[in-house]
C-alpha cells in the first residue's frame, strides 16, 4: 500500500477554513465534491478561473435559493459560503480536476438534498454552479460534480473537537502531494480564507 504525503501548508489551511466556517456559523453542514470535466473533447471552459466562476455562480444560487426561503420561512437567512479546492491530475488520465470541501449554514441547509433531483435543492445548486462555470449545458453534464461525503459540525455539542478532526482528517485527502502539479503557473489550492 502506498504511503501518502501531506502538504503541511495544505492542511493548515484546510484546518482554518473549518474553524472559520465555524466561527460564522456554529451548525454547519459540509460538502465534499469532485469537480470534473468531461472526457470526450468538448467547448468545455478549464481554464485557471473555473472555480473562480464556480464559486461565483454558487454564491449567486444560494443568494437567490436565501431570497425565495425568507419569503416562505418569513425570517432572516444567512449562508456565507466556505470553501476549500485543490487541483489535482488523474492517475491514469492524467485529467485535471478539482477536489472542494463546501461549507453551508445547516440551520439553512440540513443536507445536498437528492442528488438526482435536477433542481430544487443544493445538490442541484452545486450541479448548476459548476455547469455554468464550464459553460457546459446542464443537465447533461450534471455528472462531472461527484458528491463524495457529508459531515456535521456542531458547535455547541460536546464533541466539536471529535467532528473537527473527523472533517480535518478527512480534508487530508486533498493536501496529499500525488497527483498534485507544483509550479506549473496555476494554483493548486484556493480558499475562503
Amino acid at each position: 500500500m502506498r504511503q501518502r504525503c501531506y502538504n503541511p501548508e495544505y492542511q493548515t489551511i484546510i484546518f482554518n477554513t473549518i474553524l472559520k466556517a465555524l466561527e460564522i456559523h456554529p451548525r454547519l453542514l459540509v460538502v465534499r465534491c469532485d469537480l470534473r470535466f468531461p472526457l470526450e473533447a468538448t467547448h468545455a471552459e478549464t481554464d485557471a478561473s473555473v472555480v473562480t466562476r464556480f464559486v461565483k455562480s454558487l454564491k449567486a444560487k444560494i443568494k437567490a435559493d436565501l431570497k425565495r426561503k425568507e419569503k416562505t420561512w418569513r425570517r432572516r437567512l444567512s449562508c456565507v459560503l466556505n470553501y476549500v479546492w485543490v487541483r489535482e491530475y488523474g492517475d491514469v488520465s492524467g485529467k485535471k480536476h478539482y477536489h472542494i470541501l463546501l461549507f453551508f449554514n445547516k440551520d439553512v441547509y440540513r443536507s445536498p438534498g437528492d442528488y438526482s433531483a435536477p433542481r430544487g435543492n443544493l445538490s442541484a445548486m452545486i450541479k448548476q454552479a459548476w455547469c455554468s462555470a464550464t459553460r457546459l449545458h446542464h443537465p447533461d453534464f450534471y455528472s462531472l460534480v461527484h458528491f463524495v461525503r457529508t459531515f456535521y459540525l456542531d458547535k455547541n455539542k460536546d464533541d466539536i473537537q471529535y467532528q473537527i478532526e473527523r472533517v480535518a482528517e478527512h480534508g487530508n485527502y486533498l493536501a496529499k502531494n500525488v497527483t498534485k502539479r507544483y509550479g506549473d503557473g496555476e494554483r493548486s489550492i484556493g480558499s475562503s480564507l
